[in-house]
C-alpha cells in the first residue's frame, strides 16, 4: 500500500467514519511489533491492525486472525490496563505528516466525565445531563452500572433558587443577552446590569463572571448574593472576555497574619479549613493557630463561630479590637 499523504489522509477518513464512538474490546499483541484492537462499532466487530514493522508500517483493518502468544507480552498487558473499554474519539492525521493520531477516551476518563455531569444535574434543576450521560454511555453501559467511584454535589442549602438562576444566566450567555439583578455586597445594595461571559464554581459557591456597565470592567458576581435575576432583553456584541484570575491571593489577598490559641476539641475545624499545617499542639492541649486571612470583619466573624473555644493573640491591635466588641456584646445582653 503507497504511504503517500494523500492515501493516508483518506485512509484516516474512513477509519474514523468507521470506528469513531467504538468501543475497544479485546487488545492482542500477536507479533512484537504489531497490535490488534478489537472494536465495536455501530453495531458490528472489526479488528483494527497496528503496526510499526521497519518494512512495512500500516494500520487496517482485517479479518485475518493471527495467532497469539499464550501469555501476553508486558506492553500488551499495559494497553489492556489503560485501553479496554476506551472509547475511540477519533483518527486522523496529524498535522502534514505521515502519523496517525487516534485519540481515545478510557474508561478512568469517560467515569470523571459522567461523574461531572452528574454534578451539573444536582444544581440544574432538570435531567438534561442526564440525557446526554445516557448518548455518552450508548454502547458502553458499564460506564454507568455499579462501578462509578465519584460522587460530585454541586447543590446548596439554596439549591430552589440556585438552579432558576443558573438556566437564566446560562441562556443569556448563551444568546448574548444582558443579566440585571439587585446585587447584596459589603458596600450595599444595587442594581446592577452585566454582559455574562462564564459561570464558575469556585470555593464550595457558584459565580458570574461578566462586563459590569457601571464598573466598566469585568467583575466576578456571587450567585447566592443575586437576587430578581433577569434578562433585560438588550443583546450585546460579545467582547473579548479575559478569563478571571481565580488565583486565591488575587480574590482573598492575605495581609493579616494571625495567631490564636483554640481547645483541642476545634482541631477537626482548623484541620478541615486549613490543612494540619496551620496549627501547632501545645503540651496542655490546646492548639496554637497560623494563617494569613483576609480582611478584618471576616476574622472577627470567623473565630466568633468557635464562641469561647478560642482566644485571638495576635496582631495585637484586633486583638483589642475584639475585646472591645466583645465588652459591647456583653452590654447588649446586659440591656432590657
Amino acid at each position: 500500500m503507497p504511504n503517500d499523504l494523500v492515501t493516508l489522509k483518506a485512509l484516516s477518513a474512513e477509519l474514523n467514519f468507521t470506528l469513531a464512538g467504538g468501543k475497544i474490546e479485546k487488545i492482542y499483541q500477536p507479533e512484537k511489533d504489531e497490535i490488534t484492537l478489537n472494536i465495536r462499532s455501530k453495531g458490528q466487530k472489526y479488528n483494527l491492525v497496528i503496526s510499526c514493522n521497519a518494512q512495512n508500517p500500516r494500520i487496517h483493518l482485517t479479518s485475518f486472525k493471527k495467532e497469539n502468544p499464550i501469555t501476553a507480552p508486558s506492553f500488551c498487558m499495559h494497553l489492556r490496563k489503560y485501553l479496554t473499554s476506551g472509547i475511540i474519539e477519533s483518527i486522523n492525521i496529524l498535522g502534514e505528516d505521515r502519523i496517525f493520531d487516534i485519540a481515545i477516551i478510557s474508561k478512568t476518563e469517560m467515569k470523571d466525565i459522567l461523574a461531572g455531569l452528574r454534578s451539573l444535574d444536582s444544581v440544574h434543576g432538570t435531567n438534561r445531563y442526564g440525557q446526554l450521560m445516557e448518548k455518552l454511555s450508548a454502547g458502553s453501559s458499564d460506564f454507568l452500572q455499579g462501578d462509578q467511584s465519584i460522587l460530585i454535589d454541586l447543590s446548596s442549602w439554596y439549591k430552589d433558587t440556585l438552579a432558576p438562576k443558573i438556566a437564566v444566566i446560562r441562556d443569556a450567555i448563551e444568546r448574548g443577552r444582558e443579566l440585571e439583578f439587585l446585587y447584596y455586597a459589603p458596600s450595599g445594595e444595587s442594581v446592577r446590569r452585566i454582559e455574562p461571559y462564564y459561570l464558575m464554581f469556585r470555593w464550595s459557591s457558584w459565580y458570574v463572571w461578566g462586563y459590569c456597565q457601571i464598573r466598566n470592567d469585568f467583575r466576578l458576581f456571587k450567585l447566592n448574593r443575586m437576587e430578581q435575576v433577569v434578562q433585560n432583553g438588550n443583546a450585546f456584541l460579545k467582547r473579548s472576555a479575559p478569563l478571571p484570575n481565580l488565583k486565591q491571593e488575587q480574590i482573598f489577598p492575605g495581609g493579616i497574619s494571625v495567631e490564636a490559641l483554640f481547645e483541642a476539641s476545634c482541631k477537626w475545624r482548623l484541620v478541615e479549613e486549613f490543612g494540619l499545617g496551620c496549627l501547632r499542639e501545645r503540651e496542655d492541649g490546646r492548639l496554637v493557630f497560623h494563617a494569613e486571612y483576609t480582611n478584618e470583619e471576616n476574622l472577627f466573624s470567623w473565630l466568633l463561630t468557635f464562641g469561647d473555644r478560642v482566644c485571638l493573640l495576635k496582631p495585637e491591635h484586633l486583638r483589642e479590637k475584639m475585646k472591645r466588641m466583645i465588652e459591647r456584646m456583653q452590654n447588649n445582653y446586659q440591656e432590657r
